[in-house]
């Protein structure tokens, strides 16, 4: 019943973040334009989850067992676990362990140590993704690691207090700085913002559509309700672009560069297609 159990969750975690991405046309929630060699890049990512989840169903049932019967162990007989534990469903290695418990020589689950390494392994990740998100202009990949800068708090947050709690010094020193870096990132955003003059407010949709997407009628109507003055689409493909045409009429001035559509109601003067880095493009204008 414990290799069940363990299979189930091996099994079951993976294959329910899958379902819930196949549901929303995601494939995964991270996409193949964000992931290294993309499908594939998908699929490896779903098999670490896998080994990961493996593992700390290995650690999680037993360790939950072995404490369970050292609860037990001074206020029952130890006969009477014993017989209790050669009734029950587990593995032959499980039942030996618990009947070692039993019999006075405790096992010592290697739980905690297993769940100290990996909020460990937790930080120094996070600290590095912190960091490399300022390090952009110099690779793509790079810049991917910026946009999760609140994960990224939330995440340096709950190592902190953990490492806090258990009298970590160094890691408490690791996660606080991860924790500032991302903090001194996202405060700004809710800092009051001086007035700005402007003579009118554009309003402008931004939409990763996502190559493969194939919901086009999904996009026009959004698009048809907001009534933004500027439409922007991203991950567009020779599919996307015709059909975001349906849009012309409404947008007569627009400009479709490699990936990217800009559809507008304001007259643009000085539209072009600049070079940003190898295989990569934008739009540079003005409203005319």
């Amino acid at each position: 019943m414990d290799e069940v159990i363990k299979k189930m969750l091996t099994i079951g975690i993976p294959g329910l973040i899958f379902w819930m991405c196949f549901q929303n046309n995601d494939w995964l929630i991270l996409t193949g334009f964000s992931i290294p060699f993309g499908i594939w890049g998908e699929l490896i990512i779903l098999v670490m989850l896998a080994l990961a989840v493996n593992a700390f169903s290995q650690v999680l049932v037993d360790g939950l067992l072995i404490w369970f019967y050292q609860k037990r162990l001074g206020q029952e007989p130890s006969e009477k676990l014993v017989r209790e534990i050669d009734r029950l469903p587990f593995s032959q290695k499980l039942k030996m362990q618990l009947k070692s418990v039993v019999a006075g020589n405790p096992v010592r689950p290697k739980f905690r140590k297993l769940l100290v390494q990996g909020f460990m392994l937790i930080t120094v990740f996070t600290s590095l993704f912190s960091l490399t998100g300022y390090l952009g202009e110099f690779h793509q990949l790079f810049e991917l690691t910026s946009h999760f800068k609140l994960q990224y708090l939330v995440v340096s947050c709950c190592t902190f207090f953990f490492f806090l709690l258990i009298h970590k010094k160094i890691w408490v020193l690791v996660s606080l700085c991860c924790l500032l870096i991302n903090l001194g990132a996202i405060v700004p955003w809710y800092w009051p913002q001086g007035e700005v003059s402007a003579t009118a407010h554009i309003r402008i949709l931004e939409s990763n559509v996502l190559a493969s997407n194939q919901q086009y009628d999904r996009v026009i109507s959004l698009v048809r309700e907001a009534k933004p003055d500027i439409a922007v689409f991203l991950e567009v493909s020779h599919s996307w672009r015709t059909a975001l045409e349906a849009l012309q009429e409404s947008y007569p001035y627009h400009i479709v560069a490699r990936g990217i559509a800009l559809y507008s109601q304001l007259p643009l003067k000085d539209r072009e297609i600049q070079q940003f880095s190898v295989g990569k493009k934008f739009i540079a204008l003005r409203e005319n």
